[in-house]
C-alpha cells in the first residue's frame, strides 16, 4: 500500500505540473505527434511497398509470347515441355481475349485508351512461375535462349531485374525509416526534456529538502518520468488519429494515380500490433526524456 500511495502522489505531482503549463504541454505533444507520424507514415511505406514486392516477386516471372496462329495442340505441347522443367512450379496460358481483358483491369478509368484496338493485335502467351530460387539461375543460363528459338516462340520476356529493382526500392524505404526512427528519438527525448526542464527551478527547492528526508526515488524523480510518459501517450494517440486522417484521404489518391502504371492496388493501414508498437514508442520517448531530465537535475 505505500507504493500505490506514494506511485499515487507522484502522479498527482505530474498532472499538475502539466495544469500549469497547458500551452507548452501542447506544443510538446504537437512536437512529439509530428514525430511520430513521421515514422507512422513511414513504416506504412515500407509496410505496403514489401506486400506488393512480395506479391509480384512471388507471381508471374518470365513470359513466352507465342507466335500468331500457333495451333492449340502446339501450344499445349510447349506448355507440357515447359512443366517438365525442375525450375517451373507452375504456368498459364494466356489467349488475346483474357489479355485484353486484364489491360482494360490494369488500366481502370483510363481504358478508352485501348478503344479501336483489336484483339488480335495482343499475342497469346504462357506466364510462368518459377521455383523459389532459381531464378537468378534460370536468367543467367540458356533456358531463355533455348525457349527463344523454339518454333512458335516469338519473345521470352524475363521479368527477374524489375522484381529486383522493386526489392532494392524496399531495402531504401526501409533504410529511410530507421533514418526517422532515430530523428524522431531525438526530438522526441529533446522535446520532453526541454519542457521539463522548464520547472526546474520551481522544483529544485523541493527536491533539495525531499532528498535530505531520504524521500524513496520514487517520490523525488518519478513525477518527471511520469510527465514524460504522459507526454508521449498523449503524442503517440494524436499521431494515431492523424496517421488515420492522412490514409482515409490520400490512401485513394495514391491508388487511383498509380493504377494507370501498376494496375490496382490495395493501399492498407497499419495493423493493431504495429498501433500498439507505435504507442510504446512514444512511451518509451516520453519516460527516456523524464529519465534523462532526473539526471540533469541530479549533476545540479
Amino acid at each position: 500500500m505505500t507504493f500505490v500511495r506514494t506511485f499515487g502522489y507522484a502522479f498527482l505531482r505530474a498532472l499538475a505540473s502539466l495544469r500549469r503549463r497547458p500551452l507548452i504541454a501542447t506544443l510538446t505533444v504537437g512536437v512529439m505527434t509530428v514525430a511520430l507520424v513521421l515514422v507512422g507514415v513511414a513504416y506504412m511505406a515500407e509496410r505496403n511497398v514489401k506486400a506488393l514486392s512480395e506479391e509480384w516477386g512471388s507471381g508471374v516471372q518470365m513470359i513466352v509470347y507465342l507466335d500468331e496462329g500457333t495451333s492449340e495442340v502446339h501450344t499445349e505441347n510447349l506448355s507440357q515441355a515447359l512443366l517438365a522443367l525442375p525450375a517451373v512450379e507452375s504456368l498459364h496460358y494466356v489467349a488475346p481475349e483474357e489479355a485484353m481483358e486484364y489491360l482494360r483491369d490494369s488500366l481502370g478509368k483510363h481504358d478508352e485508351l485501348l478503344d479501336g484496338i483489336e484483339t488480335s493485335f495482343l499475342p497469346a502467351s504462357i506466364e510462368v512461375n518459377l521455383v523459389q530460387g532459381v531464378r537468378d539461375l534460370v536468367s543467367a543460363g540458356p533456358v531463355i535462349e533455348r525457349l527463344e528459338a523454339t518454333p512458335g516462340v516469338e519473345e521470352v520476356e524475363f521479368l527477374g531485374n524489375w522484381v529486383d529493382n522493386f526489392t532494392a526500392l524496399v531495402g531504401q524505404v526501409q533504410r529511410a525509416g530507421l533514418w526517422l526512427v532515430a530523428i524522431a528519438s531525438l526530438i522526441g527525448i529533446f522535446t520532453v526534456v526541454a519542457t521539463m526542464r522548464l520547472s526546474a527551478d520551481s522544483r529544485a527547492a523541493e527536491l533539495r529538502v525531499l532528498r535530505l528526508m531520504g524521500a524513496p526515488a520514487i517520490l523525488s524523480h518519478g513525477p518527471n518520468v511520469i510527465e514524460g510518459a504522459i507526454l508521449g501517450l498523449l503524442g503517440a494517440g494524436t499521431a494515431v488519429l492523424m496517421l488515420y486522417a492522412l490514409f482515409d484521404s490520400g490512401a485513394p489518391l495514391i491508388a487511383s494515380a498509380l493504377s494507370s502504371s501498376i494496375g490496382e492496388i490495395d493501399i492498407q493501414f497499419l495493423g493493431t500490433k504495429d498501433l500498439i508498437q507505435l504507442g510504446l514508442f512514444g512511451l518509451s520517448l516520453g519516460t527516456v526524456g523524464g529519465l534523462v531530465t532526473n539526471y540533469s537535475q541530479a549533476k545540479v
